[in-house]
């Protein structure tokens, strides 16, 4: 299974204060992400039908919020929810279900303490082996029966690569391999027929007139299709504080893989 990683190095690179991140921006968008989370539980809870009933797993569940943890609960004799911490009102939560199990772990297969010690290593030396980074073994999660990706794709790489560039000079184009080859590896590990994935793909910039300013896309892998799926928009931030002057909001998809 996924490894476990140290909370001194979940700290160091900002992990723990992202997620608290998470429910602050949703106390203060509540009314606008309710759509966004609701169009996500439903995808989920439809995609149960044809599965066998043995084990699900749940890749980036958070806080829960856009997990239908009740029909889960009922669909399948065991509920895997894996996050690289679980806050504690999630682990009281889930106390409610005698079939559902918390899995604090990496879904990156190691690459988050690897950057790490990569760091430690590269801080004051002039060149390195990128490429030394890059590799990470392969694993099996085709055991389970419905696996699913749940706001994460996105998300596995930007604290990794935010701390490479906070102590290491890298260029562009190894910021965008990382970028793709953790969101190839993500990908690449659910297997076909029994997994669902949804992501947010494009950042949209409106301005305080709602004219939009520009678009970004948030997906690097070449394994991602955006023309095949179900689709909505998030409305993220409506205060201007994730990006400032300007609402943010995301283009999501659901894809059954």
């Amino acid at each position: 299974m996924f490894p476990i990683v140290e909370k001194k190095i979940l700290k160091k690179m900002d992990f723990l204060s992202d997620q608290k991140g998470i429910i602050r921006r949703f106390e203060r968008e509540e009314k606008n992400w309710i759509p966004h989370l609701e169009n996500t539980k439903n995808k989920i809870t439809k995609s149960i039908g044809g599965k066998n009933n043995k084990c699900v797993i749940v890749l980036g569940s958070g806080w829960c919020l856009d997990v239908p943890l009740h029909d889960l609960s009922q669909n399948f004799e065991t509920v895997h929810l894996v996050d690289i911490f679980h806050p504690s009102h999630i682990q009281k939560e889930v106390q409610k279900f005698s079939n559902v199990k918390l899995i604090e772990a990496d879904i990156t297969n190691g690459l988050i303490e690897k950057a790490f010690y990569f760091v430690q290593k590269n801080k004051k030396a002039t060149t390195f082996d990128f490429n030394e980074l890059l590799s990470i073994p392969k694993i099996d999660i085709s055991d389970y029966d419905f696996i699913v990706s749940v706001n994460i794709l996105n998300q596995l790489d930007i604290l990794i690569v935010d701390y490479l560039q906070k102590y290491l000079k890298i260029s562009s184009e190894n910021i965008e391999n990382t970028r793709r080859f953790i969101q190839n590896y993500h990908i690449e590990m659910m297997p076909a027929k029994k997994s669902l994935l949804i992501s947010d793909f494009e950042e949209i910039l409106f301005d305080k007139k709602d004219i939009e300013r520009s678009r970004k896309k948030l997906i690097y892998s070449n394994l991602f299709n955006p023309e095949v799926g179900e689709k909505w928009i998030w409305k993220f931030d409506t205060k201007k504080m994730y990006n400032t002057n300007y609402k943010t909001y995301f283009n999501v998809i659901a894809i059954d893989l």
